[in-house]
């Protein structure tokens, strides 16, 4: 394991305790294992794969993502031969995607993201691109590639050329799950249209593109 792996793991330990503990009082009660020797095993995949992606790791926001992109793999090979409802299942991880992807709430989402507080919704185009690529940068680190496109006073288009989840869990053999934190894009997409902000994707790696392209438009004056 890697300094960097190592350094981030009391965020990974608080982020694991969280997802297994949501995970036990949703569908523990209904699986014949006991869910303590299920977590046990969710525990030694992670690790697993945290040992054989380490090489991915450039940077604090990489290790992060990995332990995130790992524990979520984990979690998804070691329930999935209990549930004989393949749907069922992802279903269950789009749930566990979206508490850890919006833990504090879309509104601190939105602010943390991209500078956009309920405060003051009529800055919230300029804060958008004033903010997307800068915390995008910080928040991802060099696991990720975004380059800006057209930006005008209505035009506002990014695209990210390399996604570590992407990476990740495409050589992993796991695009379904990939397809998941994708539509994460969605529910952040829906709550800037509150202020006149509509989001297009119409390309993203998981798909096989060169690139997620996401472009906002300006719905109002």
């Amino acid at each position: 394991m890697s300094e960097l792996l190592e350094k981030v793991e009391p965020i990974a330990a608080a982020m694991r305790k969280e997802v297994l503990r949501d995970l036990e009082k949703r569908i523990g009660p209904s699986l014949d294992k006991p869910w303590s020797e299920l977590s046990q095993e969710v525990a030694g995949v992670a690790g697993a794969l945290e040992q054989s992606n380490a090489w991915r790791v450039q940077d604090e926001p990489g290790a992060i993502y990995l332990k995130l992109g790992c524990l979520l793999l984990s979690v998804y090979r070691t329930l999935e031969p209990l549930f004989g409802d393949h749907q069922e299942l992802l279903d269950v991880m789009k749930s566990v995607i979206d508490k850890v992807a919006f833990r504090g709430g879309m509104e601190a989402f939105l602010l943390d993201r991209f500078g956009i507080s309920p405060d003051a919704p009529a800055e919230a185009w300029d804060q958008l691109r004033a903010r997307f690529l800068e915390r995008g940068r910080e928040r991802y680190g060099s696991s990720w590639i975004q380059e800006p496109g057209i930006r005008d006073e209505r035009r506002y288009f990014v695209n990210v050329r390399k996604c570590g989840f992407s990476d990740f869990l495409l050589d992993n053999g796991a695009r379904e799950l990939l397809y998941l934190l994708c539509a994460t894009d969605y529910a952040w997409g829906d709550a800037l249209e509150e202020y006149g902000i509509r989001i297009e994707r119409p390309t993203t790696l998981s798909e096989g593109s060169d690139a997620c392209r996401f472009q906002f438009f300006k719905m109002s004056e």
